[in-house]
């Protein structure tokens, strides 16, 4: 049983939310350990962005802070995400706060201090109704999931230098159930910079950024499968030429 806490926890992608920096860099060391990948900010601001950058699982914030408190930040993601599972830390004194939550949907209250052991626990409940939304998924132990994606990092990034001449600047790879999720960073050629002079042409690059991954999905597809040992199929290709990342979805069949 413990096996599987800990093969869940890996599995999933958490964002930590608290403007105590004392409290967050804690948070972050222990969470680190046992969390697959673990995104932080600040303030609510900051979470928001993070939130529409990165789709974590699970949202771990604190109620009351600067610039944009926990509360609005809750209800621009549930803007954007009704399904979102998230858990709201507290001190005692913020109960009209936490009542105030209710309505929007909030899986776990953590009360501060917070108590490690409950919630590793509370992600662990939590973790379960991430998975169960999924028909099937794998749970990968910690050891074997890094090795697998530091392997499709590699091999990834270099079949773009090798396809295109630019090799990627970073490539990372997450590994969540049945699907791989593949950023690369930093990938534009110089041809296609010059292109973006106008950023008004950032939607030719886009696209022509698509028809690479679309011409390629075979060799892509054949690349996983070597490594994980099983067929995966391109479920989806999203590309950013503004901002220079390309994500791949994959899903593991």
């Amino acid at each position: 049983m413990e096996n599987r806490k800990r093969n869940l926890l890996n599995n999933l992608k958490v964002l930590y939310v608290e403007d105590e920096e004392v409290t967050r860099k804690e948070m972050e060391k222990f969470l680190k350990r046992r969390i697959g990948k673990l995104y932080l900010a600040e303030n609510g601001k900051e979470g928001l962005e993070v939130y529409r950058e990165q789709r974590p699982d699970i949202v771990i914030a604190d109620l009351v802070m600067p610039i944009m408190g926990g509360m609005e930040m809750i209800e621009q993601i549930r803007r954007m995400d009704d399904i979102c599972f998230i858990m709201i830390t507290s001190a005692l004194g913020d109960v009209d706060s936490i009542l105030e939550t209710v309505d929007i949907g909030i899986e776990k209250y953590i009360i501060k201090p917070i108590d490690t052991d409950k919630l590793v626990d509370s992600l662990v409940d939590v973790g379960m109704k991430v998975f169960k939304r999924n028909t099937s998924f794998l749970l990968i132990d910690k050891e074997k999931k890094k090795e697998t994606e530091d392997s499709i990092k590699r091999e990834i990034s270099y079949f773009i230098k090798k396809s295109t001449g630019k090799g990627p600047k970073d490539v990372s790879v997450f590994i969540k159930g049945n699907i791989i999720e593949i950023r690369a960073y930093e990938t534009l050629t110089s041809f296609e910079k010059s292109i973006l002079d106008n950023k008004k042409n950032n939607i030719v690059v886009d696209q022509n950024r698509k028809l690479f991954y679309s011409i390629q999905s075979k060799q892509i597809e054949q690349i996983i499968s070597k490594i994980i040992k099983s067929k995966v199929r391109i479920n989806n290709v999203m590309t950013n030429s503004l901002i220079n990342k390309d994500i791949i979805k994959i899903a593991i069949l």
